[in-house]
């Protein structure tokens, strides 16, 4: 959304805002503007997003978050152009572009009866799938070396380089939590390699890794260790540290006797493992 902003030459500021993070309560005045004592505390005018906006971008996240009152109102600015704040009697002219993001399925949540379908007819003038980090990894190695170098700016630290065998394993995960997820992982290994400058599979080791279901998971129970999954994960961990059986367990925070007995259930040969295959 930036992007565009910034390539559509218009003068005016970029604007975002989290639907999901808006309380039901505020979500009418902080989208739309109130007028002093249009409710209690109101105690001056105050411009909403639409106009904050004004001349430039306006980013709403997470939009399938808005309640259904408050979408008609949203149609209705979007086909005027104009905004009514809370307790105005006048409507104010609005010049701004407005770019939506969902993190479901519109149509779907139209279906269901979460979101308007004339409000989405109206905003898909032109719709634009973001694919997850999974299905474009060749992008991983340059979004980890840019998650780096934003981490040692704020931080005045050494940008960190990463191995070769841990971009490797980066590169197979799942990345269910997509850019953000890479991010922390990212930021928490920089921290886990110290002064050396150097983010290998062991700091990656005790990055979270494990959060939201990612590949490459912390596996507690035998029932979940039988899972096709974890017989992947576990021949993506031994091709990242060179087959080596006490790495790999570090990387799925299992014991290396766990590892071992796995990789004779499953038939995985260490030199095989590394090949990528059983």
């Amino acid at each position: 959304a930036r992007a565009i902003h910034r390539a559509s030459g218009r003068p005016g500021p970029f604007v975002a805002q989290n639907c999901g993070a808006i309380p039901s309560t505020l979500a009418e005045s902080l989208l739309f503007g109130h007028e002093r004592g249009a409710f209690t505390g109101a105690t001056s005018a105050t411009p909403g997003l639409f106009e904050r906006a004004g001349g430039g971008t306006l980013f709403l996240d997470e939009a399938n978050s808005l309640p259904l009152d408050l979408q008609a109102r949203f149609l209705r600015v979007l086909e005027d152009r104009q905004v009514t704040r809370l307790g105005a009697a006048r409507e104010r002219p609005i010049d701004v572009r407005v770019v939506l993001a969902s993190n479901a399925d519109l149509a779907a949540e139209v279906a269901a009866g979460r979101f308007r379908a004339d409000l989405l007819y109206r905003v898909s003038g032109f719709a634009m799938a973001t694919p997850p980090l999974r299905e474009h990894a060749e992008d991983i190695p340059a979004l980890a070396a840019q998650f780096a170098h934003d981490y040692a700016m704020r931080n005045r630290r050494r940008v960190p380089r990463f191995t070769p065998a841990a971009l490797r394993l980066l590169a197979t995960m799942d990345w269910p939590g997509n850019a953000r997820q890479l991010r922390s992982v990212v930021e928490t290994a920089a921290v886990s390699s110290g002064d050396t400058g150097v983010v290998d599979v062991d700091a990656l080791a005790l990055a979270p890794l494990a959060s939201a279901g990612a590949a490459v998971a912390s596996v507690s129970t035998r029932a979940a260790c039988e899972r096709d999954a974890f017989r992947g994960a576990l021949l993506r961990a031994l091709a990242a540290t060179g087959g080596k059986p006490g790495v790999a367990a570090q990387l799925l925070g299992v014991h290396r006797t766990t590892v071992q007995r796995y990789m004779k259930r499953f038939g995985i040969r260490a030199k095989g493992a590394v090949e990528g295959t059983p």
